[in-house]
């Protein structure tokens, strides 16, 4: 082949990484995203309807979650991303253009879409891409600042989602829209790295993704034990703007304690290329477990002081969980179903998720939200009393990389 030719290719792929940073950003600039529950209760929603609406959101991104990683793994990630992007823009316009609840209802429709078109398939194209520059040892670094700049977006969400629905409800959506397009033409410039594809049947890719994971004993419980630990996390999250009410937090602070949340993950992601370098796969889990015990037992206090730290706490591990599981089944998939395998993953996940977070909100309402933390305290000991009675083979390190 020519070298001219292999060097373009090179120069192209090389240039791949700082569109990914660019669009990342941008696709973080969901600024509706802090102010979003006021949005639709000014429109005149119920807390039924706005129940309803998540749920179309969650229920849309988990049926088309695992079909649209196939589609990408065996046609095009790049084109799956760009039509991810196209969902994300045409939710943001029915939300700015809409006024009812069936037109939210459409919106968040197209909202769920968009999650599950970009998940999986966004780390699988940066991985091939590193792949095929022989720098896929990179990928910790490169993965983490992509993950870093997006925190870094919900950042500047954190300040300007409020003060733009201030001057007008629906201009946070506006401005969303115009960074939405932004990234959907960074995302047109990206040069699609070569990858093995699937040829088989969906539900063969399916079939295979599964018998990938549960061929491996260690990757299996490595994939269940911190699926359940994401879990828990989430409900975390889901629950700390309730709980600092109670605890008697003013509402004034809420933003500020939400873009330090997005600062202090920023911080977890550029940090993870770091201790992946010096700490070994297992210890990294076995801090994700305890910081998710720990913040629940926190949560249960009902002690603002004690409650504030530990949120950014688990902010900080958060940074960093889409890059380390994403960088251990990027390394040991093949690429044929390389994003299938890592939606397997978020699927597992969405269904812990679902589980605990209603079962932590049926403790809530029958006694009380500090026993809904302790509950969640209880499911995180399991996974860890789990994880510390298995053996990991104490030779694989960053990512079954054996040192």
């Amino acid at each position: 082949m020519d070298k001219k030719y292999l060097m373009k290719i090179v120069q192209e792929l090389s240039a791949n990484i700082p569109k990914f940073y660019i669009a990342s950003f941008f696709e973080a600039l969901w600024f509706p995203l802090p102010v979003w529950i006021l949005f639709f209760l000014a429109n005149g929603l119920n807390l039924e309807q706005i129940g309803i609406l998540i749920g179309v959101l969650f229920l849309t991104q988990f049926i088309f979650e695992i079909p649209s990683s196939i589609w990408a793994d065996k046609h095009s990630r790049k084109r799956i991303l760009i039509i991810g992007a196209l969902f994300s823009f045409f939710s943001l316009l029915i939300f700015f253009l809409g006024n009812s609840f069936l037109s939210f209802l459409l919106a968040v429709f197209f909202t769920g879409l968009a999650n599950s078109f970009r998940s999986g398939t966004d780390s699988a194209l940066v991985y091939d891409t590193l792949l095929n520059l022989n720098r896929e040892r990179d990928y910790n670094k490169i993965q983490s600042n992509i993950n870093g700049i997006y925190f870094l977006g919900r950042a500047v969400v954190a300040v300007i989602g409020p003060l733009a629905y201030i001057a007008d409800r629906k201009l946070p959506f506006l401005l969303a829209a115009i960074s939405s397009l932004i990234a959907i033409s960074i995302l047109f410039l990206i040069k699609e790295p070569e990858y093995h594809k699937s040829s088989g049947a969906h539900l063969g890719q399916i079939k295979e993704g599964l018998k990938f994971l549960s061929s491996n004993e260690r990757i299996w419980l490595a994939v269940l034990v911190f699926s359940l630990m994401s879990a828990a996390s989430d409900v975390l999250f889901t629950n700390y703007q309730p709980v600092l009410n109670l605890v008697g937090l003013p509402v004034v602070y809420f933003t500020i304690v939400y873009l330090g949340v997005n600062i202090a993950s920023f911080i977890g992601s550029m940090s993870y290329a770091g201790l992946a370098e010096k700490l070994s796969f297992n210890k990294i889990l076995a801090f994700y477990l305890l910081v998710a015990f720990a913040v629940s037992l926190a949560f249960a206090s009902g002690n603002l002081f004690l409650i504030l730290p530990f949120i950014l706490l688990l902010s900080f591990s958060f940074g960093s969980h889409n890059a380390y599981i994403t960088s251990l089944i990027n390394k040991i998939a093949p690429s044929s179903h390389r994003a299938t395998t890592i939606s397997i993953q978020s699927l597992i996940n969405m269904i812990m998720l679902a589980i605990l977070i209603v079962s932590v909100g049926k403790i809530a309402t029958d006694y009380s939200i500090f026993w809904g933390m302790v509950f969640n305290a209880a499911i995180t000991s399991v996974a860890l009393i789990g994880f510390l009675f298995v053996k990991f083979n104490t030779s694989i390190k960053n990512g079954f990389e054996k040192t």
